[in-house]
């Protein structure tokens, strides 16, 4: 028994329409899987991001550990012992006497070449330090206002 001709037709046009769904779903399929793998890779990348997150942590835990507790704005218990306002640690002298350092660069009454090529006035002595103080009694006083 053969099919009328119209019925021919519509299960012909039955099998385009059906040809294009499965067509448009594999297309959505497809976008669906770019999306999940786009997904477990910002998935990845945060998890990544987490365990750095956790070892810069931990290694800045270490950091602070290995610096004295002065440093790091805690009362320093190294030198609790003095009384109030006195620093029993040692100071290093980091400047020289003001005599040394007046006379430095003033040599060229000395040099007869100095003075005979270059006018007194242009020679100017080296910069003058200063007393340079420890950064750390610097500190203490800080914490102690």
């Amino acid at each position: 028994m053969e099919l009328p001709a119209f019925r021919r037709e519509g299960s012909n046009k039955h099998i385009k329409d059906c040809e294009r769904a499965s067509q448009q779903l594999k297309f959505k399929i497809h976008a669906l899987n770019n999306k999940e793998r786009e997904r477990a890779t910002e998935l990845a990348s945060l998890h990544d991001m987490e365990s750095t997150s956790r070892a810069l942590h931990e290694e800045e835990r270490e950091v602070e550990s290995a610096f004295p507790s002065s440093i790091r704005g805690e009362p320093s218990s190294a030198y609790a012992g003095g009384p109030q306002g006195s620093d029993t640690r040692p100071h290093k002298s980091n400047f020289s006497s003001p005599s040394s350092v007046a006379n430095a660069g003033t040599h060229s009454d000395s040099n007869p070449v100095f003075s005979q090529t270059l006018p007194q006035h242009s020679i100017q002595p080296p910069f003058r330090r200063t007393r340079q103080l420890p950064l750390l009694p610097m500190l203490d006083a800080a914490e102690r206002e």
